[in-house]
């Protein structure tokens, strides 16, 4: 965008040609379309998987033959060729209300957030009843978690060595992302917490919003010091032992 009327001198040199101007203007308006119309792109494939046969259905009308032909003759008449450019930002527009009131209609609510915008089937993700969500600020909160845990495994008929597990497993995840994770700035972060109970199994989702950790570069490092390639070592010896 910033690079609009260099990039069109590569093409046309003369300023007062309207061919000139329009290839400009092209450069500085379209880009502004690029993400409504990624995000349209995205959810198209997905509402099919999940079949959501209505939405996925009308957003591919909606994208391009609906919005942008629509936009463009009530447009093109007043602002010539900039009427096309600016009917390409209107349509990403008009699709990502296509995509908001096709979830709100699913939730029979407002959305909030990215999993409200994606409406997840109940036969995809599980019903209240099943699952139980907590949010971690501290560490303290971190630490509470596995007698949360422990009681939602009671309630849910669960035995007692998967629920003692379950609970002492998350609350060491938790605890890991509030020490390594929520220390690394000055920002304020938050893991999420879900445990689930899907037909006999038990499955144990954390999210946090931290700054990203990338394990190659972390094994790069501790492969190097001998003192973690010693643990690391002694570790491996203890799991195959487990393992037999």
């Amino acid at each position: 965008m910033l690079c609009a009327e260099p990039l069109t001198r590569l093409f046309y040199q003369d300023p007062s040609d309207p061919v000139y101007h329009y290839t400009v203007m092209g450069f500085r308006l379209l880009p502004l379309c690029m993400p409504l119309s990624l995000w349209s792109a995205t959810y198209v494939p997905y509402a099919q998987a999940v079949e959501r046969r209505v939405i996925s259905v009308v957003l591919p009308i909606v994208d391009g033959m609906v919005g942008v032909v629509v936009c463009s003759l009530i447009l093109i008449p007043r602002m010539q060729m900039n009427g096309l450019y600016i009917s390409n930002i209107l349509n990403g527009f008009i699709c990502a209300s296509v995509i908001l009131v096709g979830a709100w209609l699913a939730l029979k609510r407002c959305p909030r957030n990215i999993e409200d915008m994606m409406a997840i089937p109940e036969r995809i993700d599980v019903g209240p009843e099943e699952r139980i969500d907590i949010s971690v600020t501290s560490m303290e909160e971190a630490v509470s978690i596995s007698r949360q845990i422990s009681e939602f495994c009671r309630q849910r008929g669960i035995d007692g060595e998967r629920s003692y597990l379950a609970s002492l497993c998350m609350e060491e995840m938790a605890g890991n992302v509030v020490r390594h994770g929520f220390s690394k700035d000055n920002k304020r972060h938050s893991a999420d917490i879900r445990v689930v109970h899907k037909g006999d199994e038990i499955i144990l989702r954390i999210r946090d919003n931290c700054s990203a950790f990338n394990p190659s570069e972390y094994h790069k490092a501790t492969s190097k010091n001998p003192v973690f390639a010693s643990i690391a070592s002694e570790r491996n010896l203890v799991l195959q032992g487990f393992r037999k």
